[in-house]
């Protein structure tokens, strides 16, 4: 369902910035259901264990394994059934080990939101957000549900999760026209998505499986499962085999009979001619390579529920995409630095950020370029958050299109400008910046010699 299809959420009058009355938010609750997104169930042991013998080539061997046990070939029988069984625990046990990892990163803590409630500010569980609420967003803060804008200050968000963009998005309270492309309704925040800058307050207008996420979550659920190369044709080599050792039996039973051969003598031969045509080591042999390539995946923090996956991932040749997002890991880093002094550089640098690194230096919350700086600072042991504490804000100017820079003043009175976009402010404004810097620089020291 188009978004921006969807009647206002409040039936066409502008939602107070008091937000919902809890009383009515019940109702909507009950009538809308909670804002969770329909998942598969987790699958059963023995499901995974049954999805390991589905293939021709293991019912050709099992069936060798049974005609060698019906000849008195107790050896043969034992052989290949030990090997369909180690085939069979090496696949369960790979795609167990994926499918529990999966749960594992499903049952984490549930989201939660602010959003505005009888007048007040409160931070709820994302699953009972209803149509109509209206969100309190900042910097940092992941979007409960699809939203309309109201208010936004400077506000940007990372869509990489839902477009493939690999850069924060420009959000703004002007409408956009119906038919608009996913990725350019800058006058709306979508679910999953988070907040890189900025602050804003948005109406739901979605929840649930009507969000854009959950269409798509929809379009998964509902895919055809399709055959992957291999299997196909590990499908072709089993009917192959069958044809051969028919063919085999139809021949030396004929043979036989015109030879002359008991009955029971020329079943068993043709019978145990086309057992030793079937190739037992070929399921192990698949599996385990395939077993090795999930493993070299999960080395290089990718996630293979499925071990056919692996082999289909080999085929891909050529890969055709136009978002930098869908393909990297939407990280910026720094590269290079200019100027002889790295260290006063990533110290301003950090001084002039709002985002927020990981505990581990890795990662975090926040424009992906503040974030870039801070972990290049963090190395040389430039810490955001002791600047914060040493050195508090005492005035704050945000970036914003105009200037095309942001300013933060700090106890050590000292002004923080951080550019950054040098090409699209020109030299003569950057030359102007400058001098506007040391004459505040100079009027300070005077004043202070006074």
């Amino acid at each position: 369902m188009n978004r921006l299809d969807l009647p206002d959420a409040n039936g066409g009058v502008s939602r107070p910035a008091s937000g919902l009355s809890s009383t009515e938010a019940q109702r909507r609750l009950a009538k809308y259901g909670p804002n969770e997104i329909r998942r598969e169930q987790r699958t059963t042991l023995l499901t995974l264990l049954a999805r390991q013998f589905a293939s021709p080539v293991i019912w050709l061997l099992l069936g060798a394994s049974v005609l060698s046990a019906a000849l008195g070939e107790w050896l043969d029988a034992s052989a290949i059934g030990a090997i369909v069984s180690i085939n069979a625990v090496i696949g369960f046990l790979q795609e167990h080990r994926a499918e529990r990892a999966v749960m594992a990163l499903r049952s984490m803590t549930a989201p939660r939101a602010r959003v505005m409630r009888d007048g007040h500010s409160l931070m709820v569980s994302a699953d009972t957000i209803v149509p109509g609420d209206l969100l309190v967003l900042e910097a940092g803060d992941v979007a409960a549900a699809d939203a309309r804008l109201h208010t936004a200050h400077v506000l940007t968000t990372n869509e990489a999760p839902l477009t493939g963009e690999s850069t924060p998005v420009d959000k703004g309270t002007a409408p956009t026209v119906p038919g608009t492309p996913l990725a350019e309704r800058h006058d709306f925040v979508f679910m999953g998505t988070s907040i890189a800058t900025g602050t804003g307050s948005a109406e739901v207008v979605a929840t649930g499986m009507q969000t854009e996420l959950g269409r798509i979550a929809h379009l998964l659920a509902t895919a055809e499962e399709s055959v992957t190369p291999l299997q196909r044709r590990l499908a072709s080599v089993s009917q192959t085999l069958m044809y051969i050792c028919g063919g085999i039996v139809a021949v030396v039973a004929l043979a036989g009979l015109l030879r002359g051969w008991p009955l029971m003598q020329v079943f068993m031969a043709a019978v145990s001619l086309a057992v030793a045509a079937v190739p037992e080591g070929l399921p192990a042999i698949v599996t385990i390579a395939l077993a090795v390539g999930v493993q070299r995946m999960a080395a290089r923090n990718v996630l293979i529920r499925r071990l056919p996956a692996v082999e289909t991932l080999g085929c891909a040749t050529v890969i055709c995409t136009d978002k930098t997002g869908t393909l990297t890991t939407g990280v910026m880093r720094v590269r290079e630095l200019w100027g002889r002094d790295h260290t006063n550089l990533l110290s301003a640098g950090a001084s002039c950020c709002d985002a927020e690194i990981g505990r581990d230096g890795r990662g975090g919350v926040g424009d992906p370029t503040e974030l870039a700086i801070l972990i290049a600072a963090a190395e040389r042991g430039i810490h955001h958050d002791e600047i914060e504490r040493t050195n508090p804000r005492v005035a704050v100017i945000t970036f914003d299109s105009v200037r095309k820079r942001m300013s933060i003043e700090r106890a050590d009175g000292r002004v923080y400008c951080a550019l950054t976009l040098i090409a699209a402010l020109g030299p003569v404004t950057v030359i102007e910046l400058g001098k506007l810097v040391r004459r505040r620089h100079a009027s300070g020291r005077s004043a202070r010699s006074r």
